[in-house]
């Protein structure tokens, strides 16, 4: 929570937007995880170069 309190001081009432490169994404979700289980607006996370789960490797990206 002490990660949740440092961003609420620099932004306590704007959207909040994370990105994590890599193995850094699992970080990045661990950190918007609590905010968005307080109903705060994460408003762009976005995850560059990740591998997906192995849930989401056989599903299919087609409409």
């Amino acid at each position: 929570m002490e990660v949740i309190l440092a961003i609420k001081q620099i932004q306590p009432r704007a959207h909040t937007s994370f990105a994590g490169y890599s193995s850094d994404a699992i970080l990045t979700y661990a950190i918007a995880e609590p905010l968005l289980s307080i109903d705060e607006v994460v408003s762009i996370m976005a995850f560059i170069d990740v591998n997906l789960p192995a849930a989401f490797s056989n599903a299919s990206l087609k409409n």
